[in-house]
C-alpha cells in the first residue's frame, strides 16, 4: 500500500494497493477533504488498518 498526499487548502490523498506480481491487480482511490475533523477520522481509520489489519477494532469517535 502506498499513500501520497498533497495540500492546496484541501488535503488530497492518493491511496494505491497492488499485487506484487507483474500481471497482478492494482486499486487506486483518490480522496479530497478539508483539514480538521474529517481528516482526523480518516487518519484514525488508517491507524486502525496499520495496527491490526486482520483483527476487528472499535472505531474511536
Amino acid at each position: 500500500m502506498t499513500i501520497s498526499t498533497t495540500h492546496d487548502g484541501h488535503i488530497r490523498l492518493l491511496i494505491e494497493l497492488a499485487d506484487w506480481h507483474p500481471d497482478g491487480w492494482r486499486v487506486r482511490a483518490r480522496l479530497s477533504m478539508e483539514p480538521g475533523e474529517e481528516l482526523a477520522r480518516v487518519a484514525e481509520d488508517f491507524r486502525l488498518l496499520a495496527v491490526a489489519p486482520y483483527q476487528p477494532r472499535e472505531r474511536v469517535s
